[in-house]
């Protein structure tokens, strides 16, 4: 999985956990000179040969990586799931999702997210409800560990972030009475989006839907993000949030109609919210102002929350221009798109076109997804997949534009 800090290309695969570095980039995600081997699997030698590794994430500098474990390969003596961080300078390694909350311990922990120092990692906690002694909570939750990487292990308490408006104590906090999940931690680690369906995270939740969230967890607090424009409650379902580096910007799907005016289209969009200013707008609109006659999702932000990158199979810009020669492909078969949106212009640009065919015929069946997006908002990578030979391969690859 693919998050909006990675700088690197990522993924996992049976055993190992793997990066990448096509290129080393700075703070403005251009490139450097290379300064790390073409590939290195973090996971290898520290884990089971036997482990499952998957949903990456990588904190902005490259240095921390945390993902999860299945519950096969995790180091003994646990007996599920558990989310692990690795620091890539002192190979230092172990489960930040070492949760002591009773029966908590045996339960499943996955799809981490760290903050830009490592020091704080978020992640999703599924209890065992046939554990002994019984879990405090049936629901699934989000936590937040502090990490030390001197002795190796999280910092307690371990920080409960799904939980009731009421009591945040994280050693008797009133927990979600819903399902949380999808959280993702800004880069100077004090926030944390998500999506859930609980009732009691905030006042007045009434409308039965999963909602996004951010907490704060220097002030303990929680705010709904996805409202109607006016103050009401959405009328649709919403999630796959991201969070710009200081927390200012959230970027978001909904179903909602009811986010912004005008809003006819009855189709997934993509949002973002500006706590500042407490406005959210639409950016999957079609450059003429039109809405998108498509589903849009999966957005990834930049660190300043000023470039947004998502998939859509709607055709939001009119003119493609190809740099790569001839046969460029538009789309993917199935109408997929990856598209950018730059808050300052007011711009969308397709991105996805950068691709071409290698023979006259052009290929007839590719897809494109889960965009990601440099911290700088410079680069994007997404993965295409093809499997026609026209293509010049078959199966997935990932791909990396320079804006």
């Amino acid at each position: 999985m693919l998050r909006h800090t990675q700088r690197f290309a990522e993924w996992a695969t049976l055993g190992t956990l793997a990066l990448t570095f096509p290129l080393m980039m700075g703070v403005d995600g251009r490139c450097g000179p290379r300064v790390t081997p073409p590939n290195e699997l973090v996971s290898a030698g520290v884990l089971p040969s036997t482990a499952d590794t998957a949903k990456p994430d990588v904190s902005a500098s490259g240095r921390y990586v945390t993902f999860e474990v299945e519950s096969g390969g995790c180091i003994p003596p646990c007996t599920s799931s558990q989310a692990y961080v690795i620091d890539r300078v002192t190979d230092i390694l172990f489960p930040v999702s070492d949760v002591d909350y009773g029966a908590m311990r045996s339960a499943d922990h996955y799809d981490p997210s760290v903050s830009e120092g490592g020091t704080r990692v978020a992640f999703t906690s599924v209890p065992v409800l046939d554990a002994f002694p019984p879990p405090p909570t049936t629901e699934a939750q989000i936590y937040v560990a502090e990490t030390d990487f001197l002795y190796g292990r999280p910092i307690w308490p371990i920080v409960p972030v799904s939980v009731g408006s009421g009591n945040s104590d994280p050693w008797n906090p009133d927990f979600g009475d819903g399902p949380s999940s999808d959280a993702d931690i800004s880069w100077d680690g004090r926030y944390v989006v998500f999506t859930s369906e609980a009732t009691n995270l905030v006042e007045d939740d009434q409308n039965g839907l999963a909602d996004v969230f951010r907490y704060d967890i220097e002030m303990g607090t929680t705010k709904r993000i996805s409202l109607g424009f006016d103050g009401t409650e959405a009328d649709g379902p919403s999630g796959q949030a991201v969070v710009s580096g200081t927390g200012r910007f959230i970027a978001f799907t909904s179903d909602a109609t009811n986010l912004v005016d005008n809003d006819t289209n009855e189709l997934s969009d993509v949002f973002l919210y500006d706590d500042e200013t407490e406005t959210t707008v639409r950016i999957s609109m079609k450059e003429d102002g039109s809405e998108a006659d498509a589903p849009s999702e999966t957005p990834s932000i930049s660190w300043s929350g000023q470039v947004v990158a998502f998939q859509t199979k709607s055709q939001l810009v009119s003119t493609i221009q190809s740099t790569y020669g001839a046969n460029p492909v538009t789309a993917g078969t199935d109408g997929s798109r990856i598209i950018v949106y730059d808050h300052t212009a007011q711009e969308l640009e397709q991105v996805s076109a950068r691709f071409s065919s290698v023979t006259s015929g052009g290929p007839s069946d590719v897809r494109v997804r889960v965009p990601a997006i440099s911290p700088g908002g410079n680069w994007v990578t997404y993965d295409h997949e093809c499997f026609d030979t026209n293509c010049g391969f078959n199966g997935p690859r990932a791909s990396v534009w320079d804006r």
